[in-house]
């Protein structure tokens, strides 16, 4: 019990200590920033060649210094540090998969990048000294012929406090000619790969998850996007299958709107389930469940599954069923079109990120359509947070009242007071 009651403390300590220190970082940075002359983005379009004159000069590869405003949080960023080299054209407008993480996830975007039919955009989040594995990520890209082809990589970072300009960061100086100075492939291979992201230490920190996803959508070079967490897989063919769908979402013929698909979790014991069939037995068998039933059903649950199962096992035509929007704690995953609003960024992570996009498509006044046919899997059935999820969450909870003032200020601002009507309150605040 004495021991127990000791980690416990421990871990109120680490929390406290944690939440102090984001504090005064956050406090530092503002009186920082008030010195500074801040636009959305910096006044120049840096370029990559503008660094060094040995660099080649790329219109698709630049940085770019994201500065506070209404929605944005202050951070750098390396568009097209790693290039996607396919310029097929093809007659359909491909759908975009928004990935992100912390580098030690990486391994994960070669599954994407083999099971996606179409391109993929990977934002990823460097923590300090995280740059020097970007020399194997590079030799990846350089010599996996589909994460080549298929895959954009971003890199995002926090701007030193006392440089004005992400282009002077020292960061920068230390990758921008990785790509230009590797080696051949014939001594590559995947495990060394795996194994050197096995040496990446993550410190304990804050994610800026809603950066994030908003950067692997700004690097994404189409018109559809939809958002992937780096550890589910799609179902086979989803991207083809949702095809005709998409193409209409994108052409305006089914409104404002976005598609949502199901979401679910699998026994990790067993095989991800190549066809409705092998999926239906598994769900039977209660080795799928739907997404996080067990751990938060009421930000994840969507009703009439066996309807939904029932007509995708028996008809080929993947369809829609309008799904309404009854609680602001709902946050399906969707595709959705480039100018859909982007996530508010001024959110920490485990705050219930995810739904401040989902009640701002409400007010923007979307519909959620529900597509047939086809879902995502996370490894893993999960029952509760663990230890550092709960650490965060006690954080985030703490910087529940100013975030929200600031995110009401925002959306009464944008949408007339009155579209407030049509969607669910947001306990005492909106």
């Amino acid at each position: 019990m004495f021991s127990l009651a000791l980690s416990r403390r421990n871990a109120f300590s680490t929390v406290i200590l944690f939440f102090f220190a984001a504090a005064s970082v956050t406090i530092f940075r503002s009186w920082v920033r008030s010195k500074q002359y801040a636009h959305k983005y910096d006044a120049v379009d840096w370029k990559i060649a503008d660094l060094d004159s040995r660099l080649p000069t790329n219109e698709h590869r630049r940085i770019e210094h994201i500065s506070d405003d209404l929605t944005t949080a202050d951070h750098c960023v390396f568009y097209n540090f790693l290039r996607s080299t396919d310029t097929e054209t093809t007659d359909h407008e491909p759908i975009t998969l928004a990935l992100h993480s912390t580098i030690n996830y990486a391994e994960h975007v070669i599954k994407h990048a083999e099971n996606w039919d179409d391109v993929l955009s990977y934002a990823i989040f460097l923590f300090p000294r995280h740059d020097e594995a970007l020399q194997a990520l590079a030799m990846l890209h350089k010599c996996h012929d589909t994460v080549n082809r298929k895959v954009s990589i971003h890199l995002v970072w926090n701007r030193n406090f006392l440089i004005e300009s992400c282009v002077s960061d020292n960061i920068v100086k230390n990758i921008a000619t990785i790509p230009e100075s590797l080696g051949s492939c014939d001594d590559f291979d995947i495990e060394s790969f795996v194994e050197k992201l096995k040496e990446v230490k993550v410190p304990f920190g804050s994610y800026p998850i809603n950066v994030m996803r908003n950067e692997a959508r700004r690097g994404a070079a189409t018109k559809l996007h939809i958002i992937g967490d780096i550890e589910t897989q799609y179902s086979p063919a989803f991207a083809v299958n949702v095809r005709p769908l998409a193409q209409q979402l994108l052409n305006g013929y089914l409104g404002k709107a976005v598609l949502v698909y199901r979401r679910f979790e699998l026994d990790e014991n067993e095989k991800f389930p190549t066809n409705l069939r092998r999926f239906s037995n598994l769900l039977a068998d209660k080795k799928i469940v739907q997404f996080h039933v067990k751990h938060y059903r009421v930000g994840h649950f969507i009703p009439n599954l066996q309807h939904w199962l029932q007509y995708s096992l028996n008809n080929d035509e993947v369809t829609f069923d309008n799904v309404s929007y009854i609680s602001s704690e709902w946050e399906p995953q969707f595709i959705m079109r480039h100018d859909a609003p982007y996530h508010y960024e001024h959110v920490p992570t485990r705050m219930t990120d995810h739904q401040f996009l989902c009640y701002e498509l409400c007010r923007a006044g979307y519909s959620y359509l529900l597509m047939t046919h086809v879902y995502n899997i996370h490894p893993g059935i999960k029952d509760g947070a663990t230890p550092l999820e709960k650490s965060l969450g006690i954080y985030g909870l703490a910087q529940t009242d100013p975030t929200m003032r600031k995110f009401r200020a925002y959306i009464n601002a944008r949408y007339p007071i009155y579209q407030k009507s049509r969607c669910p309150n947001w306990k005492n605040y909106l």
